[in-house]
C-alpha cells in the first residue's frame, strides 16, 4: 500500500499538482512579411523608386499583415505581455513620428531604395502585434 501511494504522489508531481499555477510563458513581438512581388515589381531598374512608393509604404501597401502568423518576423521576446506591449507602443509611436515628419516633397521625383526599406520598416512597426510565444509556435510548420 505504501508503494502505491508514493506512485500515486510521483504521478502528482509529473502531471503537476491541482491549482499548481502554469508556468510563466514568453512573448513575441512579430512584423508582418513584406510583399516582395509588391516591392519588385516598383523597381524602376534603377537603384531609386518612385515617391509614389513612399506614399504606399507609410500606407502599409507593401505589407502582407493577413499573412498567416508563422510567416511574420519575430523582432523581440519579452517575459509579459505588458513587457511586450509597452516595446510595440514605444515603436509605433517611432515609426509614427518619423511618416509625420517625413514629406513626398522633401525628396524629390524619387527616393532610394535604401529610404523605400526605411519606410516599409516602420509601416511593419505600426503592424506589429504581441502573441504568447506558444500560440506562434503552435502555427510553425
Amino acid at each position: 500500500m505504501k508503494e502505491f501511494g508514493q506512485t500515486i504522489l510521483v504521478a502528482l508531481l509529473l502531471l503537476g499538482l491541482p491549482g499548481q499555477a502554469p508556468a510563466a510563458e514568453g512573448w513575441l513581438l512579430l512584423l508582418p512579411p513584406v510583399d516582395q512581388a509588391k516591392l519588385q515589381s516598383e523597381s524602376t531598374g534603377a537603384s531609386t523608386y518612385p515617391i509614389r512608393a513612399f506614399v504606399e509604404a507609410s500606407a502599409g501597401a507593401f505589407l502582407l499583415p493577413v499573412a498567416p502568423l508563422g510567416q511574420w518576423e519575430q523582432l523581440r521576446a519579452f517575459d509579459s505581455a505588458a513587457a511586450c506591449e509597452a516595446w510595440r507602443t514605444g515603436l509605433e509611436e517611432d515609426a509614427e513620428r518619423h511618416f509625420q515628419a517625413a514629406a513626398p516633397q522633401d525628396y524629390g521625383p524619387s527616393i532610394s531604395l535604401e529610404e523605400l526599406l526605411i519606410f516599409i520598416r516602420y509601416s511593419q512597426a505600426m503592424e506589429s502585434r504581441c502573441l504568447p510565444v506558444s500560440a506562434v509556435y503552435a502555427l510553425k510548420p
